[in-house]
């Protein structure tokens, strides 16, 4: 081995979040914004939507504006809600101190210290653990995927 050479392997997990956008409920002032154009009326909503948002029952013929709670794709904001909301996630996840969350601007990742040392990545609904075992990897894509689907 020549100075500056390593026999260090690196192991890469990746996994995918499923239905990201529809797993992200937007709060009640956002999702004020998102109501669909057109009113429903009351006796064609279902049995658990039977009271206006002041508490008050409906009559059968009110006009109801359904507000979407999924984080719409189009709207501008959601590509950022989502990453940003999956970065805090998976960064809970793993740890504090456990694993550094890696981004187009960190510096490189560097290896060689100790074995459980990990790095994750997240880009909205695809997140990677990298690290120097195995199983340290196993680990981490587990738990972050505990975290994501779970929430």
């Amino acid at each position: 081995e020549t100075e500056g050479e390593s026999n260090v392997a690196v192991h890469l997990g990746v996994a995918d979040v499923e239905n990201c956008f529809h797993r992200l409920v937007m709060p009640a002032w956002l999702s004020r914004y998102f109501a669909y154009p057109f009113p429903v009326l009351a006796r064609d909503l279902p049995h658990g939507l039977e009271l206006a948002e002041g508490g008050a029952a409906l009559d059968a013929d009110e006009g109801v504006y359904p507000c979407a709670r999924p984080l719409p794709m189009g709207f501008a904001w959601s590509l950022f809600f989502a990453q940003r909301a999956g970065e805090r996630l998976s960064s809970l996840s793993l740890g504090p101190g456990l694993a550094a969350l890696v981004h187009d601007r960190s510096p490189p990742v560097v290896f060689g210290g100790s074995p459980a040392e990990l790095r994750h990545y997240v880009y909205v609904d695809n997140y990677g653990v990298l690290g120097q075992t195995r199983a340290a990897v196993q680990h981490g894509i587990d738990a972050v995927t505990g975290r994501l689907e779970s929430e």
